[in-house]
């Protein structure tokens, strides 16, 4: 069986909108997840907040901690692109940029 969500959330100081993909075995539980958001710091930002305690859950503290060590600066990233460098490829803001 498949479900699908969507709604509007936020993580720490991001919003963002999310559809989530759920497929659920005979005895309806979740046996795939796959989340779909924007803007990419939203989606970015649960995944550093969530992704190691999920990996932990599964026995896996290894596995948690690279989790943890990769999403982080994944997440910094993303906010930093969204805030600084997407205005830069706005066609419209670099016109209005030039004073055109």
């Amino acid at each position: 069986m498949t479900r699908a969500l969507f709604y509007h959330g936020r993580c720490g100081r991001e919003q963002f909108e999310e559809a989530q993909l759920l497929r659920l075995d005979s005895d309806g539980y979740i046996v795939e997840l796959t989340l779909f958001g924007r803007p990419l710091p939203g989606p970015t930002a649960v995944m550093a907040g969530i992704g190691p305690s999920l990996v932990q859950r599964q026995g896996r503290p290894g596995m948690s901690r690279v989790v943890g060590a990769a999403t982080k600066p994944l997440a910094a990233l993303t906010r930093l692109g969204d805030a600084r460098l997407v205005p830069q490829a706005d066609p419209a803001g670099a016109n209005a940029r030039k004073g055109r």
